[in-house]
């Protein structure tokens, strides 16, 4: 007997003011406020395989701070009243579920309209209004299905509300007094089994310091410091290619072990880390910048000016 085929489905990924609850159902016409997280997608993927990624991408919960940016016209006729939203928290998130979506076998009804097309905004339907000002948090992630003129929650993910306000964070370059903050980043980037002793710690700051100072004018290093706390890192190794007839001094950059703590994620500063370093090596005259991103944060490169190169090869040894 043949295997009968899952029905394909339309679904949306929105962020909600309002409370919302599984079961719920509503014209489509008359959506509560939202902003739009991942639009229109089709699947033949059960709903709880979609639920599963989206609460793995939201297994920290965090909050989503944004601000009411510009008026402007969306739909193919620009006709649709909308006001943007300003907010690096839900582009990020825009792009960690962009991507765990992908993975399971979903397709965009409009992919322009994905990752560097995304543009987070509130549409100002009448049910909406023109007076934003009550709303201050959202208060759920939440899966709806598309039946023709309703929508259905089928999944809903609560998130942080009464958030803390958030500590002022300031990007700056290092110096050889970050090397401890930088040495327990780097610990905290490795996610070791262990937790390295003091001792253990001492040991490899002194030895972080000690090989920053060896890179000299070869290194550049940008830090993020929150309360005098280093609390991200982004590191850039500069080298010199084989000279050209016409170029003798030709530099390349390499952008490494960028990190920023869990807490301090979601409102730009890794983007803030890299476009410094970017600026360091315009600076320097630098013609080309390398990095190895992961699937997570090719989005972020992107950003600041990245290109994927299908060129570009590795070999890695058997020893490495």
């Amino acid at each position: 007997m043949a295997r009968e085929e899952a029905p394909t489905r339309r679904y949306v990924v929105a962020a909600m003011f309002s409370e919302m609850t599984v079961g719920a159902e509503i014209d489509r016409k008359q959506w509560p406020a939202h902003v739009t997280v991942v639009s229109n997608f089709t699947t033949d993927v059960p709903v709880e395989t979609l639920a599963a990624g989206m609460r793995r991408v939201l297994a920290v919960e965090r909050p989503l701070p944004f601000e009411f940016g510009d008026s402007a016209l969306f739909g193919p006729n620009r006709d649709i009243p909308v006001r943007l939203v300003r907010s690096e928290s839900m582009a990020k998130l825009h792009d960690e579920l962009v991507t765990e979506l992908t993975s399971v076998g979903v397709v965009a009804d409009e992919p322009a309209y994905w990752l560097t097309g995304y543009r987070p905004h509130v549409t100002l339907a009448p049910s909406v209004g023109a007076d934003l000002t009550p709303l201050r948090y959202f208060r759920s992630i939440v899966i709806a299905r598309l039946d023709g003129g309703r929508a259905t929650v089928v999944d809903i993910v609560k998130i942080l509300a009464d958030a803390p306000a958030p500590t002022d964070v300031d990007v700056r370059r290092a110096t050889l007094g970050d090397a401890a903050g930088l040495a327990q980043l780097k610990v905290e980037w490795a996610n070791l089994d262990q937790s390295p002793s003091s001792l253990a710690m001492d040991e490899f700051g002194t030895a972080l310091a000690n090989w920053i100072r060896r890179q000299g004018d070869s290194l550049v290093v940008e830090v993020a410091v929150a309360d005098e706390r280093v609390v991200g890192m982004a590191w850039m190794v500069l080298f010199e290619r084989v000279p050209d007839f016409s170029d003798r001094q030709r530099l390349t950059a390499d952008i490494q072990s960028v990190y920023v703590s869990p807490a301090h994620r979601g409102r730009g500063v890794g983007r803030r880390l890299v476009d410094a370093l970017c600026a360091a090596a315009d600076t320097r005259g630098v013609a080309r910048t390398l990095v190895a991103a992961s699937a997570r944060s090719l989005s972020l490169y992107n950003r600041s000016g990245f290109e994927e190169s299908p060129l570009l090869l590795q070999r890695r040894s058997d020893r490495a």
